[in-house]
């Protein structure tokens, strides 16, 4: 991912991202600081806070593997 679409991503997901102090980014669309995405990257961490958005953080696992 290239800084142009980090960057569309950021405006239309009103994503909050800066340098983190544990780690080296945190991103968030909520600017709740327990939402937070962090990343390797500034893309990484944006990206991750888009699809904490997208899909939630909860998944369906299968009977069979439970």
């Amino acid at each position: 991912m290239d800084d142009a679409q980090c960057e569309r991503l950021v405006a239309k997901y009103a994503v909050w991202v800066e340098p983190g102090h544990a780690v080296n980014w945190v991103a968030d669309t909520k600017r709740d600081p327990f939402q937070r995405a962090h990343g390797e990257t500034r893309a990484i961490a944006v990206c991750r806070a888009v699809l904490a958005v997208a899909i939630g953080k909860t998944c369906s696992v299968p009977a069979e593997l439970v």
